[in-house]
């Protein structure tokens, strides 16, 4: 009965996990979606004055992942560190 649990536990969780550029690259509708979700909240944080927020929401795994997906798109060539 435990295993069960913890297979169903890990079966969730790994469905959560953070999206890299890879992921974005391969779904770039998801990866503009994401890059205007990040910059509505950067949007939203300067209007609040909270430039702590904003850098958070900048240096943020998937905001940044998704923004460079994004630019890939406009610029397909070249190389994306």
């Amino acid at each position: 009965m435990k295993m069960i649990l913890i297979l169903v536990c890990l079966a969730f969780f790994s469905g959560c996990s953070a999206k890299d550029k890879d992921y974005y690259l391969d779904n770039l509708d998801e990866a503009k979606e994401k890059k205007q979700e990040c910059s509505d909240q950067i949007f939203s944080a300067l209007e609040a004055g909270d430039n702590q927020r904003v850098l958070e929401i900048r240096s943020n795994d998937e905001c940044v992942a998704a923004r460079l997906a994004v630019g890939r798109e406009v610029m397909p060539f070249g190389r994306i560190k």
